[in-house]
């Protein structure tokens, strides 16, 4: 339906037509400029990842054209073609790294390893996404708004098939009636009306019955009810939903709102919330509707028992409501991945996270004598995003990634602070010795591979260098991690580093010189 053109600047191998899902159109690049026309000019809108592309100004006569502008992703992004507000063709759109990078290859071998060593560090929110687990009791609040969108139109329809036909339970109970009334009686209705004079004197001519005393009759009764334990159980998933749904409003538009500023290296969350909302509004506005029809009123308290959840797997009905629900709500991102997928961090983050996970494996490779926790020791009074230690015999050696030097001491000098503005680079090694002498080293990660943007970025090696203090120590060297230091073979010399403070080293995975 859509075709690709490419616009001035775009590198080449762009594809001709997007295809509809579930095909994959490959041959997009991050960082391109494309523009996504609908020669007949009859929809009215393009949506990328939830966000509404801007009309191409140069559309010419007849048809209709989005620019579409790739940030810093890779991976595989959807799309939607709309008229009105109805989606008529759905699309999978790959994005390949800038090819002044590593390439494809590397980056997938990037995320295989950084998958194996934590999932947390592979996903984010950009428009890339990847395929996700379900191990684990890891979560954020974007994978639940995507499970949840994913799974509420089936489990909403599931639920719709349990209110046709609900679950009901026979309930025996007992009632007072009068003799014209009575059909059925039992042992305890004889006991009953032997302790009763006006019953008494009815079954008994010749027995004067009590003045006003009227002969009524204790009778069994059965009767179906909807409070039942497989209704129960249904209702605390579908009630576990709807706060679901509820608290990820909250939570994401604050989320989303405190993102709305322009990046050049992120994509913006704000642009997108408006779609989010309005899905999540949707799943509330159902849940509640279904809630209110029966079984689900009559039900006199939400719990979930193994007697309800047998009841639940007895039913096919139950049981597909049960399942959609299930998914909606669970919990986890790793393990084997599978069909799921969620969306990624930006290419430069996921390399940043790399080089973390790379350094922090060759330093306990290398230094196996030392006893290794993943966690960052409490007496080093600093923030990271996550942090291996290694001890023993009065050493200790630390990584972290991406630790916070604030502007100054701020009343704690034994801490990392920078003298001018705050700082947070992406990988530091701290080496202390009888937790006296204590020297840092400095690593900012770069994932550029031509030489111009290479000599460009050092000029971040030197602010780590000159700016960074840790217990009143500078930095013992500040290095650039980047996949292609061969362009600049001077800085990756020991001579430049001991000489400047500041040096390069090459950061690759494994495929990219087997």
């Amino acid at each position: 339906m859509l075709r690709v053109r490419t616009t001035s600047g775009n590198p080449e191998g762009a594809p001709e037509r997007v295809v509809p899902a579930p095909e994959v159109t490959g041959g997009f690049r991050e960082i391109g400029r494309y523009e996504l026309v609908d020669p007949t000019g009859t929809v009215d809108a393009v949506v990328v990842d939830d966000e509404p592309l801007e009309p191409a100004p140069n559309a010419r006569l007849g048809e209709r054209a989005w620019r579409w502008l790739p940030g810093f992703y890779a991976g595989e992004v959807a799309a939607e073609a709309r008229i009105g507000d109805r989606a008529v063709a759905r699309f999978r759109l790959d994005v390949s790294p800038d090819p002044r990078k590593a390439g494809r290859e590397v980056f997938d071998a990037m995320v295989d390893e950084l998958w194996a060593e934590d999932p947390a560090l592979v996903l984010g929110v950009e428009p890339a996404t990847t395929r996700v687990g379900r191990l684990d009791a890891a979560q954020n609040p974007w994978i639940e708004f995507e499970r949840l969108r994913r799974n509420a139109p089936a489990f909403l329809r599931a639920l719709d098939e349990v209110v046709r036909r609900p679950r009901a339970r026979l309930v025996a109970e007992r009632e007072d009636r009068p003799a014209h009334r009575v059909r059925r009686v039992d042992r305890g209705t004889a006991r009953t009306a032997l302790r009763n004079p006006a019953t008494l004197a009815l079954l008994r001519p010749g027995l004067e019955a009590p003045t006003g005393a009227e002969p009524r009759f204790d009778v069994p009764r059965v009767t179906e009810s909807l409070d039942s334990a497989a209704n129960r159980a249904l209702a605390a998933l579908a009630a576990a939903a709807l706060a679901r749904t509820r608290s990820l409003l909250r939570v994401l538009e604050r989320l989303a709102l405190a993102d709305d500023e322009e990046s050049a290296t992120r994509s913006a969350l704000a642009k997108r919330w408006p779609e989010r909302r309005r899905v999540l509004v949707g799943v509330e506005r159902e849940l509640t509707r279904r809630l209110r029809r029966q079984p689900f009123p009559s039900v006199r308290r939400h719990e979930v028992t193994s007697a309800g959840l047998v009841a639940v797997d007895a039913d096919p009905a139950y049981a597909r409501a049960w399942s959609c629900g299930w998914r909606a709500l669970r919990r986890g991102i790793g393990g084997e991945r599978n069909a799921e997928r969620h969306w990624l961090s930006p290419t430069w983050e996921v390399y940043e996270r790399w080089c973390f996970v790379r350094m922090a494996r060759e330093l306990r490779d290398e230094h196996a004598e030392l006893a290794w926790t993943r966690s960052v020791p409490r007496d080093l009074h600093v923030n990271a995003d996550a942090a291996w230690s290694g001890e023993a015999n009065g050493r200790r050696l630390t990584i972290l990634l991406q630790p916070r030097f604030p502007s100054l001491p701020s009343g704690c000098e034994a801490g990392p602070w920078s003298i001018s503005k705050s700082r947070i680079p992406d990988i530091v090694v701290v080496d202390e010795a009888d937790g006296r002498d204590l020297r840092f080293g400095v690593y900012d990660a770069k994932y550029r591979t031509a030489r111009a943007s290479l000599m460009d970025a050092m000029a971040s090696a030197h602010i780590y260098r000159d700016s960074l203090r840790w217990a009143g120590q500078r930095v013992d060297g500040s290095v650039l991690l980047t996949p292609d230091v061969a362009l600049a073979p001077e800085l990756a010399t020991t001579e430049y580093l001991d000489r400047h403070g500041c040096g390069g080293r090459p950061m690759l995975p494994d495929v990219a010189t087997g």
